[in-house]
């Protein structure tokens, strides 16, 4: 298989595990803020001394305010990651201390508590360790305080029996975590084959276009309407237009090399002129992909309920806010434009089409909240400054 095919499927399986492991940040965080709200409430009743309540709150809001932080900002999925072991290492530590040094009930069973926010995760390295801490602190609760589990009359020969059947359900549950882990990621690689596949499809059928139809997009007139959209939709907001040296970037990606490309735009950060390379309607770029792909979907086919199941090329986890305005924009200018097999959409055909098909759940959500705010000042924008020679894109 090609090493460029290759690179695909690999970027597609990371944004797939990233998305995912975002989602169980996303719960182990919020029950880690459950969990603390928990034992403020049972450090009152039990009368915790309060300057020790303090550093134990202190400690939460620290560790909360940690993994908020790593979500909010898209940190990187291999800092994540060591954020999940943090998470999984802080709460046994902390359990274990609270075993020895506070006289409270039932904080044993806070153990399970422990266990389920590390299995949230399905990383083998954090089930690693949540698996082997749950082990070994339930094993220091059985020979320390074997009172706790009512076996305190137990012989030395009883308690091992009972730790090994620990061990062994251990080992078993850290087996099934392996199992589910596996299983995602041959879903993962699943996914991602499937789709390159369809990446290749059309890839085809654009050679095909080209070869038949001359590949009759404009793309100046195209591009032409971007930035007068844009200039007409900030004159309108009476704010200052932030897009028009996107938009020539994007433009410059049709025509420039890579070389001159970094020369003229040598004070650009090289990942926003990647994430700005998904807007240029070459056809090996994302934005010409997901046009070709809707624009083969009809008002009467099964809605989509799940934006990971296209795309999801409008609100990408690492695309920056003035990239998806510039995606959806884009998009919504190329169907106000004939293609070479449909009319062009109006504004209200555009959005019952975009409802009708699910697709609607693919933009972002605030986007998209603007894009029906001002639908007003958009349809003014496309017929005082959009209309004209019908060109085909």
């Amino acid at each position: 298989m090609d090493s460029k095919i290759l690179q695909r499927i690999g970027r597609e399986i990371q944004k797939q595990k990233y998305r995912s492991f975002k989602s169980s940040a996303i719960i182990a965080t919020t029950m880690l803020g459950l969990y603390s709200a928990f034992l403020l409430t049972l450090f009152i009743i039990e009368s915790i001394p309060l300057s020790e309540v303090i550093l134990y709150v202190f400690l939460f809001i620290m560790v909360i305010g940690l993994n908020v932080a790593s979500i909010s900002a898209k940190w990187s999925l291999k800092y994540m990651g060591f954020i999940g072991v943090f998470n999984v290492v802080f709460i046994y530590t902390f359990i274990t201390y609270l075993l020895f040094n506070q006289s409270l009930p039932g904080i044993f069973a806070n153990l399970f508590i422990a266990f389920t926010i590390g299995f949230i995760y399905l990383d083998v390295k954090i089930a690693t360790i949540n698996h082997l801490l749950m082990t070994f602190t339930s094993s220091l609760v059985l020979w320390i305080f074997p009172e706790i589990l009512a076996v305190e009359e137990s012989t030395n020969a009883q308690l091992a029996v009972i730790n090994a059947s620990i061990v062994i359900i251990m080992i078993f549950l850290f087996l099934s975590a392996l199992f589910n882990i596996r299983t995602k990621q041959f879903n993962y690689e699943k996914l991602a084959k499937s789709k390159e596949n369809e990446y290749r499809i059309i890839d085809g059928l654009f050679q095909l276009q080209n070869e038949v139809l001359n590949d009759p997009l404009n793309l100046d007139v195209f591009y032409q309407d971007m930035h007068t959209f844009f200039e007409r939709f900030t004159e309108k907001l009476e704010m200052e237009n932030i897009f028009e040296k996107r938009l020539e970037l994007i433009q410059d990606l049709e025509n420039l090399t890579e070389s001159k490309l970094k020369k003229k735009y040598k004070d650009v950060p090289e990942e926003i002129i990647k994430e700005l390379k998904v807007l240029s309607l070459n056809s090996h770029q994302k934005l010409r992909y997901i046009a070709y792909r809707i624009s083969q979907s009809n008002a009467d086919q099964k809605p989509l309920t799940d934006p990971r199941d296209a795309f999801n090329s409008f609100r990408h986890y690492d695309d920056s806010n003035t990239v998806k305005i510039l995606v959806f924009s884009a998009f919504y200018t190329y169907f106000r434009h004939p293609d070479v097999d449909r009319p062009a959409m109006s504004h209200e055909g555009f959005v019952e089409w975009l409802e009708k098909s699910g697709l609607d759940k693919l933009v972002e959500p605030k986007i998209l909240k603007s894009f029906h705010t001002y639908k007003d000042v958009l349809e003014t924008i496309v017929k005082d400054a959009l209309e004209g020679a019908e060109v085909p894109l």
